[in-house]
């Protein structure tokens, strides 16, 4: 009698495994903002202070780096950190999960693009200033919804 070289059950796991519902899927995606924007309060208390946001990114003009630049080293830094823990498997000899630097990545994108939005504000194109002011007020009223949505501060 001929044995079977693949295990059926294994063969059926790789063929049907768990997947995500649409429900559950959005849910953990929440989850995932939501841990996110955690991670950013707590660390922007202790980059910032209290007065502004990316006062941080902004004390990097001293050494001739834009605020906006200064972001996007920090975001490349998350890309490459990212890779390296791929490449070794998740986990490296730091301990921090690759599921945690997605999440560092995901607030450095909104950090990047607030600071192009604060450029904009900025400017001295009073289009460029005007659109930039609407794009904040309709980020602002979204963020409001959101932040009810999942039971935030507001």
């Amino acid at each position: 009698m001929q044995k079977n070289l693949v295990d059926i059950e294994s063969l059926s796991a790789l063929l049907r495994p768990r997947r995500m519902s649409r429900e559950e899927a959005r849910l953990a995606q929440l989850g995932i903002w939501k841990q996110a924007l955690d991670i950013l309060e707590e660390k922007r208390s202790g980059y910032s202070g209290k007065r502004y946001a990316f006062n941080n990114f902004y004390t990097q003009m001293l050494m001739g780096i834009l605020p906006e630049q200064g972001a996007f080293i920090r975001y490349f830094d998350k890309v490459a950190r990212m890779t390296q823990l791929a490449y070794h498997g998740h986990k490296d000899n730091l301990g921090e999960p690759l599921l945690d630097v997605f999440r560092d990545k995901a607030n450095y994108d909104a950090i990047v693009s607030l600071l192009v939005l604060e450029t904009m504000l900025n400017s001295p194109n009073p289009d460029v200033a005007g659109e930039a002011e609407k794009m904040l007020e309709d980020l602002i009223k979204e963020g409001r919804e959101f932040d009810k949505y999942i039971g935030g501060k507001e």
